[in-house]
């Protein structure tokens, strides 16, 4: 009798988990990079919409003095905070998750956007959207 046996060899096995590990290795940075972009893009859509907030609020009262932001971005990734004086203002999203590069954004009440880092992170780089 001349019985033929279907199915994978240990061998091809561990040559598909290996490759699958390969795969995995070089895809898993990309991934956290493009998660750490998009939750940055919510921390900067925080920032503008408490920036026109901020500026709603001075058209009505000639001053910043008395507008308050304190919060969340809207998907709420990063926590607004502001320094507000009589003419001038900055507002701080701060990552509610540690965030690599960008450790903070900030704007002022120029438009003037600025960040911090401990990587040496370019401006351009952490306000891309």
């Amino acid at each position: 009798m001349n019985v033929k046996q279907t199915g994978f060899t240990l061998v091809e096995a561990i040559v598909v988990v290996a490759i699958i590990g390969i795969i995995a290795t070089i895809a898993w940075p990309m991934f956290e990079a493009q998660s750490d972009k998009s939750r940055r893009t919510d921390g900067i859509a925080g920032l503008l919409i408490a920036s026109n907030e901020m500026e709603k609020c001075y058209s009505d009262n000639a001053v910043y003095t008395g507008c308050t932001i304190n919060g969340t971005s809207p998907k709420a990734f990063y926590n607004i905070t502001s320094v507000i004086n009589a003419d001038d203002y900055t507002l701080t999203a701060t990552p509610v998750t540690a965030d690599p590069d960008c450790k903070t954004l900030t704007i002022n009440h120029l438009g003037i956007k600025g960040h911090t880092t401990d990587t040496g992170t370019s401006l351009q780089r952490c306000w891309a959207s």
